[in-house]
């Protein structure tokens, strides 16, 4: 699998999270605006690495840690810059804890939770982009 259907995937998610905001579905486009974030961390992992998705996968299962917690420590790991680390990890974390409640807590996602989300994703994309 070529790393790029991870862009690709990255870049379909963000226009979902577009659709489902302005049709006030606003907890599945916090949903799409993770996805598209960690998707674009698993592409450029990919290209940074030169590995093979099942790669880095196994390297996730031999370290018996999550898939998405140990793509990110990893990628988190390899940012030179100091300030675009912490910020990466910030946000990063910031929208994982945002779409973990909005799939999996008992309350309904507000639009001001989605444009948090919105911001977070545009954050780390930024950075991703530029790495």
């Amino acid at each position: 699998m070529s790393a790029l259907v991870f862009k690709e995937k990255s870049t379909s998610n963000i226009k979902a999270a577009l659709l489902l905001y302005e049709n006030e579905y606003y907890g599945s486009s916090v949903h799409c605006y993770y996805y598209s974030s960690f998707q674009l961390t698993i592409f450029v992992l990919l290209n940074k690495f030169g590995l093979s998705h099942e790669e880095l996968r196994n390297e996730a299962f031999d370290a018996k840690r999550s898939m998405h917690k140990y793509y990110i420590n990893k990628l988190t790991g390899t940012i030179s810059n100091l300030q675009k680390r912490r910020l990466f990890n910030d946000n990063i974390n910031r929208l994982r804890n945002i779409r973990n409640e909005a799939d999996y807590d008992p309350f309904i996602t507000n639009q001001r939770v989605c444009e948090d989300a919105k911001r977070y994703n545009e954050k780390i994309n930024e950075i991703l982009n530029t790495i």
